[in-house]
């Protein structure tokens, strides 16, 4: 696995390479790093797939936005938010998708069809919007859904040790 880290504090697509240092755009089986300071938005568009091992959002300022797939594939797949915000209006597939005291804001068709942790974090589901989490998640009371949209599961939705 490689670790691939974003380049810099500026708006790109995810398969934009010179967006990424090495100039390469992470792939299956890496480790995808969005950490440079700035206020900027890294964007998977409608049309795009794109596979890796893990991504991690870590600059407070900046946005991932997910409008088509992003899939988290391997031992231990995970998407974790250690800083800023996940814009979903597309799908995030497999692994963990590890919110933290951060931001999912969901809107369109928006999907996750691994586990959503969202211990401590915020969930904004915009009106018209179903949030659909394919293999249940866990929300364990500290976190906070807000919007006129909905949260829908096939598979258990765990609040605090009482499932919805």
């Amino acid at each position: 696995m490689t670790t691939i880290s974003w380049n810099n504090g500026v708006d790109a697509d995810w398969t934009t390479g010179a967006a990424w240092i090495g100039n390469t755009a992470p792939t299956t089986g890496d480790d995808a790093v969005i950490d440079a300071a700035g206020a900027y938005t890294v964007t998977i568009a409608v049309a795009e797939a794109v596979t890796v091992h893990s991504a991690t959002p870590n600059d407070g300022s900046a946005t991932l936005a997910v409008k088509g797939t992003l899939t988290l594939a391997g031992t231990t797949p995970s998407l974790k938010v250690q800083a800023g915000e996940v814009s979903l209006s597309g799908t995030i597939a497999g692994g963990t998708v590890e919110l933290g005291a951060n931001l999912l804001s969901a809107s369109g068709a928006a999907k996750i069809t691994g586990v959503l942790d969202a211990a401590g974090g915020t969930i904004a589901i915009a009106g018209g919007t179903t949030l659909t989490l394919g293999n249940g998640g866990s929300i364990d009371g500290s976190e906070q859904i807000d919007g006129p949209g909905t949260l829908a599961s096939a598979g258990t939705v765990t609040v605090g040790s009482v499932g919805i």
